[in-house]
Formats: structure tokens, C-alpha cells, sequence
């Protein structure tokens, strides 16, 4: 076959195997952290590019206006220079649709075509390099399978559906080519080159963190392949050299960016190092970079290819590498190096988010495995290759179709979650619509993760982008407020003094009422609109009836019923369950569960309403009954809140724990003692900043003190990072019921130890 047909069929089937394994990024909506940074690289020069701050659409000045310090903000607080230049460049070019969202298509084509770059250049670079070693033949082979690999990695589907992965693509471009262009230079003597290879450096150290290891790289290039056969000492002291001349463009790109952003070189490194506090940090790390050793060796989502993608991964691995195993009985010495660099590659480029958890079922944050995917491509390549002959040429055909497929499924969850963050908008939209635009706006959502994703960021950092005017197409008179929690979120919120100070200024709370078929998909939403507090009207009591009379009641204001049976009947065993009707319904089921929960010396039953979703937002109540019937009802009463566990409770805090040391009131005392259902305690905490909330369950001493581990812990890393104040309860529940509740405030101070 002549050589131009052979190429024109390798340059046409790479770009089907393209299409096949990124086809679904190209038409993938982006995430909220993308939007904030399409915002941030539209920004006009001295004009805040907060979402909070915007309220209006507005376009883009040109470049030349910009300041360095403009563009190292495109990516946030961490931001490069040369990244954020390409993206304000991309802005000016693909420009937003308003309201009908983001066009990804040109800014994934970009990212594609900087991958394909990275490819070309890995083959210049590899086939250099190898060629001291395993000869012309193998290492052209190498150097064009590694390619291939890379461009069609499983792992590339983090990198090229995200924006910030322009950085890692433009810093590997720079550093892969610089390295080519040095190696050239110094095997073929040409001093411009290395002369080049000098500001290629430069330009790799400002555009991400993987050019910082550019000199020490090349120092491993000049060692290793420059010149193979001079003197140990000759090339030793020649790699030095190379590290201390290229170290200057570094130190360079160092120095602008601290200047510009206060950002030290290592500051990814050290704030994954600083997260080891005790020895369990330490070895949870540990287990993290094993975890992601395993990803790289089985790239496969499951949430895209699934078990089948896993064994797939499996066997390709297998495959690659068993050419390896029979080439190194003849050559053990090579192979052995070959692998020892490999490790040491591998474990150099896995330093990079040391404290960033990657697991199959998690590949959002898989992009900070780009640097290591390129080193697994460069030994599987190497080894795949390990053959002689027609097996030569096949063997790679067979490994670049498998990590094309599985690139392919890799790449749904990225789909599915761009299609949750368009109906999410949708949502918020159509409900601003219905209620009002200018209304304070609580998310209440489940907020897991979409198909692996978090679209929203990790820590919903990312949500005001969803709305701002660049992709709204709204001018207001007010920025739009937005914050998001969980029910339990709201619930413990409800709870709280904050919330009845945002009615005052109207809030539209956009809930979720149910999950869809397809779980890639976000839930059904509804929306209720909480205007200022109107006074409950009416009795709040009744005896005999199971059934309550008229009531004008406002849900927000009652957190729970409590019902007793009439003197000596009997603890009844059919389930308690509450219903009511209220003013402006909701399309949820309007009940609650209740538990009895002591028969002596009367049976007394409770209702939390404070935790139902469907009575909180019910609005004004007209009625409430009892599903079952009772026939022993002694007396109903709504309350604003469950009975206190005591008067003055305080958490005790002691290391990463707290303790409650209980003074019960003397009747509720009696009450959990003869109780026939024995109950647990939970701690809720709710971070008031960020509305984050979690429950932690506590253990009983045998002083009759409450245990609850990790309290401590989580609500100083809150105030360290959000200043808190952290509200937090402590309830007593039967059978999954809350029938005694104490609650306050922490904000951060000193640990106080138990006695």
C-alpha cells in the first residue's frame, strides 16, 4: 500500500474514532463553574464580574482594554494567565445566546483541537526520545500509538467538556512541544532551538501547574535521550545546567504571577498538603491516590459504560501489557528502567489534587488525571508495541478502538449533566415568571451529584452563574439572589429567625416534588412564593375529636402537634398519620407520620411538622385530622415547636467531638424511661452562610452524656472557610419521629474541654 494511501485512511479513521468518542461533548451544555468563567472572560476592564453584582447583559470590550490581572481571574482564584487569554479570546469569538444558553459546540472544538495538538506533539516528542533505546521501528511505533491514545483517552472527557481544562490542555501543548523542540535541538545541535525551547518553557509555566515541572523534565529528557552514550558525569552535569538555565523562565512566570494574584507556585500542592491534620488524613490520601491508580488502569465510568465498560478496561489493560511481559525475558534490564520511569512518572504526575477524590462512580474531577492518562498512554504504548512484525500494526488498532468506545460512554454523564443544568435554569425561570422577578430565590433540591457530576460545583459555588443576564437575557433593577440547600436544609432553616427576615423581602422557594423515570435527569419542580409573616388566627386545641375545627393557621409558625389518649387506654398499634388541607395547596402529599412514644402514665404521640417539606410550605392551614380514626383521643394541641431537652443545653467540645451532658426536664425524663420504644439521638448542624446541613448521630455514655463524633470538626472547618454562624439541634426520635428538640448557635471560638 503506497505511503499517502496509508495515511489518508489513518487521518479518516482517527476522525471516526473522533466523532465516536467525543461526539457527545460537542453537543454537551456546560456546567455553573463554566458559566462564572464565560462571564468572568466577557468582563469589561474595572467593572466587577460578580453574579451577584450583575444586572444587565453587557458586551464585551476588547482585549486591549483588559488588564493582566483581568485575565488571570477568568479561572478563578487560581487562574493563568495564557488560559484566561484563550478564553476571553473564545468569548469575543463564539459569543453567548442569551437566554437560550450557551453554544458549546465551538468552545469543545477548540478544546479538541488543542488535544490533537498535544497528540502530535507526544509523537514528536516520544519518538525522539525512544529511539536511543528500542530502535527506529518500535519507537515510531510507540510514539504514533501514544498519540492515538491520548486524543482518545476515557479520561479526556473531563478535560475537553470543561473550561477549565483549557489551562491543562494549553499547559501540556506548551510542555510537550517545548520538550520536542529541545530534544531536536540538542540531538541535532541547534542551538536556536533551545533557544525556542526557552520561551516555550516560559509560556508553559503561565498557562497551568503542569509547566512548573517543565525544567526538571527536560533536565530528564537531556539525561535520558540528548545524548546517550557520553560519559555519566558529562550528562549529569549537562542536565543541571539545564535545570538551572530553564529554571530562569520559571522563576519569571513565577514572579508575574505572584505580582499579579498573590498566588505562590506550589499552591495547589500545598493546600492539599496542609488537609493532613492526623495520621487518618494522611492514609485516607493514601487510599485516594490507590483509588486513582485504579481509575487509570480501568477508565470507565459507571455511570456511562457501566460493568461492561469496566471489564472491557480490564482486558484492554491486559492486552496492552502482556507484549511487555515476553519482551523484558529477553531484555529484562530495559524493560525494568522502562517500568521503574514509568512509576516514577506516574507518581510525579498523580501529586497533582492529592486531597481531589477520582472514583469510577465520580469522574467529575477526573480532569486532574490528565498529566497521569498522558503517562499510561506513553507505556501502553511502549508496551503494546513490544512485537515484531504484522502484530505490530494490529495489536495498537485493536487498543485505540476500545478506548475510543470507552471514551464514548465516558462522556454521557457530561451530557446528562448539562441537560440538568438547562431545566434547572428553565425552572427558576418559569417560576420568576409566575412570581415575581424581583423575589430571593431557595433552591431546595436533592443535590447529588448528576450521573457522577456535580454541575453545580462541589459545594454549590457555581449557582448565581445559572442566572445571570449574560444567559437570561433580563435586566433587573436588582442583582438576582440565589442560594440552594437540601430539604433537611430548609427544614433546619425553617427553624431559624434567618428566615423569617427573608420573607420579609419575599422569597421564591423552587422545590423538588419528585425524582423522574430516568434518574440522569434532574427531578420535577414546583415553586411557592413566602411573603411576610401573617399572624395565626384561632384555636390551636381541641379535645375528643379526631378531626380539628376551622383554623387560619400559617404552617411556618407551628412545628408540631402532640396528642395524648384518654386516661388508662391502651398504647394503640395502628401508625399515626396526619393530614390537612390548606389555603393554596401544593402538589405534594400533604401528611406526616407521628410516633407514640410513652404509655405512662397516658399515651402521648407526636408529629414533627417541623420536618415536613409539605407542611412547612402548605401556607395558611383550614384543617388537620387523623387518617386512622383514633377512638381514645384525649387531647390534641399544635405547637410551635417540640418540648426542649433542657433549659441552658450547650455542646461540650472536646477535640473533633462534643458532648451533651443532660439536664432533663423532670417530666419529659419520666417519659423517655418508661417509653416501650427505646430512641436515638441526632445532632443537625446548618452552616448559615452557605446553608450547607448534615446529621450526625450520637451515643449514649454511661453518664448519660451525649456522644456525637465529628461535631467539632465540621463546624470549625465551616467557620474557617464561610465564618459561619453554625445553627444546630439535638432531637430525640422515635422510630424516625422527633419528640424532643434542643437547639442554638455556634460560632467559631476555642474548643471548651469536657469535665
Amino acid at each position: 500500500m503506497p505511503a499517502w494511501l496509508r495515511r489518508t485512511l489513518t487521518i479518516v479513521g482517527l476522525c471516526v474514532l473522533a466523532a465516536l468518542a467525543h461526539g457527545p461533548l460537542v453537543r454537551a451544555g456546560f456546567d455553573a463553574e463554566d458559566h462564572g468563567m464565560l462571564v468572568r472572560a466577557g468582563a469589561p476592564a474595572g467593572e466587577s464580574a460578580n453574579a451577584l453584582d450583575a444586572v444587565a447583559p453587557r458586551t464585551p470590550p476588547p482585549l486591549t482594554s483588559l488588564s493582566l490581572g483581568d485575565l488571570f481571574a477568568v479561572e478563578g482564584g487560581e487562574g493563568w494567565f495564557l488560559s484566561g487569554l484563550s478564553l476571553a479570546v473564545s468569548r469575543r469569538v463564539w459569543g453567548l445566546p442569551g437566554a437560550e444558553g450557551v453554544i458549546p459546540a465551538g468552545y469543545r472544538l477548540e478544546n479538541l483541537l488543542l488535544l490533537g495538538l498535544c497528540a502530535v506533539g507526544l509523537h514528536r516528542l516520544l519518538r525522539r526520545m525512544l529511539m536511543p533505546w528500542l530502535g527506529s521501528e518500535q519507537a515510531a511505533a510507540a510514539s504514533r500509538t501514544a498519540a492515538a491514545l491520548l486524543f482518545l483517552h476515557p479520561l479526556g472527557a473531563a478535560t475537553v467538556s470543561s473550561l477549565h481544562g483549557r489551562g491543562d490542555l494549553l499547559s501540556f501543548l506548551f510542555f510537550i512541544w517545548t520538550a520536542a523542540v529541545f530534544l531536536r535541538g540538542r540531538q541535532d545541535r541547534k542551538i536556536v532551538l533551545t533557544s525556542v525551547a526557552f520561551a516555550g518553557t516560559l509560556l508553559a509555566c503561565l498557562s497551568g501547574g503542569l509547566g512548573l515541572w517543565l525544567p526538571l523534565f527536560l533536565a530528564f529528557v537531556e539525561f535520558v535521550s540528548s545524548h546517550r552514550y557520553r560519559p555519566f558525569r558529562s550528562r549529569l552535569r549537562t542536565a543541571g545546567s539545564t535545570i538551572l538555565i530553564y529554571g530562569g523562565a520559571l522563576g519569571i512566570a513565577v514572579f508575574l504571577r505572584v505580582f499579579e494574584t498573590g498566588i505562590g507556585p506550589a499552591h495547589g500542592l500545598n493546600q492539599s498538603l496542609s488537609s493532613v491534620q492526623t495520621p487518618l488524613d494522611a492514609a485516607e490520601l493514601a487510599l485516594w491516590a490507590v483509588e486513582k491508580l485504579g481509575v487509570l488502569i480501568l477508565p470507565a465510568s459507571s455511570h456511562g459504560p457501566g460493568i461492561f465498560g469496566t471489564a472491557l478496561a480490564g482486558l484492554l489493560f491486559l492486552f496492552a501489557m502482556q507484549p511487555a511481559l515476553v519482551a523484558a525475558r529477553s531484555a529484562p534490564r530495559l524493560w525494568g528502567w522502562l517500568l521503574f520511569c514509568w512509576f516514577i512518572a506516574l507518581f510525579i504526575s498523580g501529586t497533582n489534587g492529592l486531597d481531589v477524590r477520582v472514583h469510577p462512580g465520580h469522574l467529575g474531577s477526573s480532569r486532574i488525571l490528565f498529566g497521569a492518562s498522558a503517562v499510561m498512554c506513553v507505556g501502553l504504548a511502549i508496551s503494546v508495541t513490544a512485537v515484531s512484525g504484522l502484530a505490530r500494526r494490529l495489536r495498537p488498532v485493536i487498543l485505540i478502538v476500545g478506548f475510543a468506545v470507552l471514551a464514548r460512554g465516558n462522556a454521557m454523564p457530561w451530557v446528562d449533566a448539562g441537560q440538568w443544568v438547562s431545566e434547572l435554569r428553565r425552572d427558576i425561570m418559569d417560576a420568576r415568571e409566575r412570581n415575581g422577578r424581583e423575589s430571593r430565590v431557595l433552591l431546595v433540591d436533592p443535590l447529588r451529584p448528576v450521573s457522577g457530576i456535580h454541575p453545580l460545583g462541589a459545594r454549590v459555588s457555581g449557582l448565581e452563574w445559572v442566572l445571570h443576564p449574560e444567559f437570561t437575557g433580563e435586566r433587573l433593577s436588582a442583582p438576582v439572589r440565589i442560594q440552594a440547600t437540601t430539604e433537611p436544609g430548609f427544614l433546619a432553616l425553617a427553624r431559624e429567625p434567618e428566615l423569617e427576615e427573608m420573607r420579609r423581602g419575599s422569597l421564591l422557594v423552587v422545590f423538588a416534588t419528585d425524582e423522574r423515570a430516568d434518574l440522569r435527569v434532574g427531578p420535577i419542580r414546583q415553586s411557592k412564593l413566602l411573603t411576610e409573616l401573617e399572624p395565626s388566627r384561632g384555636t390551636r386545641s381541641w379535645r375528643r375529636e379526631s378531626r380539628s375545627p376551622d383554623l387560619d393557621l400559617d404552617a411556618l409558625s407551628i412545628g408540631a402537634l402532640q396528642l395524648s389518649a384518654t386516661v388508662g387506654s391502651e398504647l394503640p398499634t395502628d401508625p399515626l398519620e396526619l393530614s390537612w388541607r390548606a389555603r393554596y395547596p401544593i402538589e405534594l402529599e400533604s401528611f406526616a407520620t407521628g410516633a407514640w412514644w410513652t404509655d405512662s402514665p397516658v399515651a402521648r404521640a407526636s408529629f414533627d411538622l417541623s420536618s415536613s417539606l409539605a407542611w412547612r410550605l402548605s401556607g395558611r392551614i383550614r384543617r388537620v385530622w387523623f387518617e386512622s380514626g383514633l377512638a381514645n383521643i384525649g387531647e390534641v394541641e399544635l405547637l410551635e415547636g417540640l418540648p426542649a431537652l433542657g433549659d441552658r443545653l450547650e455542646p461540650e467540645a472536646l477535640d473533633d467531638d462534643w458532648y451533651f451532658r443532660l439536664d432533663l426536664p423532670e417530666a419529659l425524663a419520666v417519659a423517655i424511661q418508661s417509653s416501650t420504644t427505646e430512641g436515638v439521638w441526632v445532632t443537625g448542624l446548618l452552616d448559615l452562610e452557605t446553608l450547607a446541613y448534615i446529621e450526625l448521630p450520637g451515643t449514649t455514655m454511661k453518664s448519660g452524656t451525649i456522644h456525637v463524633e465529628g461535631a467539632a470538626a465540621w463546624v470549625r472547618d465551616v467557620v474557617r472557610s464561610t465564618g459561619g454562624p453554625v445553627a444546630w439541634l439535638l432531637d430525640y426520635r422515635v422510630r424516625g419521629v422527633a419528640v424532643a428538640r434542643s437547639q442554638g448557635r455556634r460560632i467559631g471560638r476555642a474548643p471548651a474541654p469536657a469535665d
